[in-house]
C-alpha cells in the first residue's frame, strides 16, 4: 500500500488492542436526525438484559458518505458502553 500512496503519515500508523469494557452497538439505517430512535431501542434492550448505560458518550462509525448518499440510505454503527447491574 505504501508504494501506491506516498503519504508520509503512513509511517505513523500503529495497530494494537485494548480492553474498554462491554458495549452495545446497532446498525442505524437512515438520517442522522433519526438516530434517537435507534438509541431508544438500544436503551430498552440493555434494560431488559439487566445492563445500564455508562455515561452519555457514544461512538458513531459512518459506513456511508453523507455527501453522496441520500439520507434514507445512510448507514451508521452506533455504540456505547454498558455495565451489568
Amino acid at each position: 500500500m505504501k508504494r501506491n500512496n506516498p503519504n508520509q503519515m503512513l509511517n505513523n500508523i500503529q495497530f494494537g488492542s485494548f480492553k474498554d469494557g462491554e458495549r452495545i452497538q446497532m446498525l442505524h439505517k437512515g438520517s442522522f436526525d433519526s438516530e434517537n430512535v435507534s438509541f431508544d431501542k438500544m436503551e430498552t434492550l440493555i434494560a431488559k438484559m439487566g445492563y445500564s448505560r455508562i455515561g452519555k458518550n457514544h461512538k458513531e462509525i459512518y459506513l456511508s458518505d453523507a455527501r453522496r448518499t441520500s439520507p434514507e440510505k445512510l448507514r451508521t454503527v452506533l455504540r456505547f458502553r454498558v455495565i451489568k447491574q
